[in-house]
Formats: structure tokens, C-alpha cells, sequence
């Protein structure tokens, strides 16, 4: 079963002006493969495949290859009521799970082999480190539920003096703080902050309120990934290869994953807010 997990806001120290890539805007290459400048993902025009029957089902919306350091985006969906899913370990890879939808759960197995449930409903994130023992559940209400599920390239680690394998947040105790960009329109809800894994710089939900714009800018050695939570008016443009820009719809769970240097600007043009989970990846050596 483990085939399963095979499988807008950006840190200031990473913002790379306009100036600097018409400079120099160097091919972005990974293990001898160009890549694109950016992969965009419509959950709709993708198909759930069965992983285990009449229990877990899966659709791949980033996959290997596509990313630097990312292993795999995907969303999974848990039937109701079936109980708790084999546990799988990942030697070098971190998984980050967040709730999108229904009631899931997250086994977790600490070094003593004690086990915690942790929430997944909703808003609720969770990371788990390389080596931790994890299982997903589904025990709770009629209806299914669905995850997003990612998986970065971060290496085993030494976690310190971290007391568990995991870190747990829920969208509703997280602060509200402002982004690196200079607006009172942008906010965000960190779930990771960057040191804490290497190479996952941050995960986060980013709120782009009614009217708010994200200025134009690229990052010159991480991907930032963006999935949207909800909203009608979140929108993105983005550059691609030949320096060409257009404007992508980021509504109803849709995907951007923004290549290393590549430029782009986000907004919000509907009468509500909108907010998309955020996360940045880089390479651990960072």
C-alpha cells in the first residue's frame, strides 16, 4: 500500500526582483531534464484511481520528475468508516497531509511506539517527519473525506530536540500574520515555519482578501506551490519559458506549483476573500 504515498506568501530572503531575471534567467534543470517554468493541475479533469478497494482512491496532480525536491502532490479520498489504512514509513521523504474535506484522522507512532490521533478534518495539517510511522483513519460521520497529500525530497534528519515526528496545526488556533509582501490585504496562517525541515521553507494558508494583490516576483532557488482552499476570485499570472504571460483561474482546488525563477503575481477580484495553501521547497542543503 505504500504505492500511495510514492505515491501566497514567500520568504523575503528568497524574493528575486524583475531586474535580476532579465539579467540572467539560466535554464532550470533537473538530473539533465529542462523544466517548465511552472505545473498547473484541475483537480476536475483528473480521475481518482482505486489504490485499495472500496477504501482509498487517489489522484495524482504533480508527480515525480516535474519539481525540484518535490516527490509527489496529490489528493486522496478515504470511504466512510474504514477504519484505519496501513501504516507506511518514508526513510527521506517528509509527507504533509492537510484536510480538505469530511473527518479524517492521522495514527502517528512515536519513538516509544505510543500512538496519537491527530485531526484531519478541515484546515487541519499535519507534517510528519522521515522515519515516523503513520496510518490514515476514517471512522467518524456518513461521508467520505478527502486530503491533500504531499510529499518533499527533504533526506533523513536529525530532529534535535524535537519531542515528536510530526508537527499538528489547525487553521482556527493558528495566529493571523502578515506576508513578506507590503499589503494589509495579504495574510497568513503558518502551519511550518522554515528550520524546522530541510528544504520545506514553509506551510501555510494564505488569505488574499477582497481586492488584494500580490506585486510581480520569482524566487531564485525555491518552488512555491500553491493549492486552492477556497474562494471564487484567487488568480495567478505567470511567465512561461519564452517569457510569455497568462492568467490562470486558482478557484475549486486548482494547482499552481511555481518553478525556481520564474515570474508571477497573484490577486483577488471577487467581493469575498479567497485563500490557498501555500508551501515553499527547496533543496535541503539550504
Amino acid at each position: 500500500v505504500s504505492a500511495w504515498l510514492l505515491l501566497a506568501s514567500a520568504l523575503p530572503a528568497m524574493l528575486v526582483s524583475s531586474l535580476w531575471l532579465l539579467e540572467s534567467k539560466p535554464e532550470l534543470e533537473m538530473k539533465g531534464k529542462t523544466l517548465k517554468a511552472f505545473v498547473y493541475a484541475d483537480p476536475e479533469a483528473e480521475e481518482f484511481l482505486e489504490v485499495l478497494p472500496a477504501q482509498l482512491w487517489r489522484r495524482v496532480l504533480v508527480s515525480r520528475g516535474r519539481v525540484p525536491f518535490l516527490t509527489e502532490l496529490a489528493e486522496l479520498r478515504l470511504a466512510s468508516g474504514v477504519g484505519e489504512l496501513p501504516a507506511v514509513v518514508h526513510a527521506a521523504d517528509t509527507s504533509v497531509f492537510f484536510g480538505l474535506q469530511g473527518n479524517c484522522s492521522l495514527q502517528v507512532w512515536e519513538a516509544s511506539a505510543a500512538r496519537q490521533e491527530l485531526p484531519l478534518r478541515q484546515g487541519a495539517a499535519v507534517v510528519v517527519f522521515p522515519g515516523t510511522k503513520h496510518a490514515l483513519l476514517q471512522t467518524q460521520g456518513s461521508e467520505s473525506c478527502l486530503i491533500l497529500s504531499v510529499l518533499q525530497e527533504s533526506g533523513g534528519f536529525d530532529r534535535h530536540d524535537a519531542a515528536s515526528g510530526f508537527v499538528a496545526a489547525d487553521a482556527e488556533s493558528l495566529p493571523v500574520l502578515k506576508t513578506a509582501h507590503e499589503s494589509d490585504l495579504l495574510s497568513k496562517k503558518v502551519y511550518l515555519a522554515a528550520g524546522r525541515v530541510p528544504g520545506l521553507f514553509q506551510v501555510s494558508l494564505a488569505r488574499l482578501a477582497p481586492g488584494a494583490q500580490c506585486e510581480e516576483h520569482a524566487h531564485r532557488s525555491a518552488a512555491e506551490v500553491y493549492v486552492n482552499y477556497d474562494g471564487k476570485g484567487c488568480h495567478l499570472k505567470m511567465q512561461n519559458e519564452q517569457g510569455q504571460s497568462r492568467v490562470y483561474d486558482l478557484t475549486r482546488g486548482k494547482v499552481a506549483v511555481i518553478n525556481p525563477q520564474t515570474l508571477h503575481s497573484a490577486w483577488n477580484d471577487d467581493g469575498e476573500p479567497c485563500q490557498n495553501i501555500n508551501l515553499m521547497i527547496g533543496s535541503p542543503k539550504e
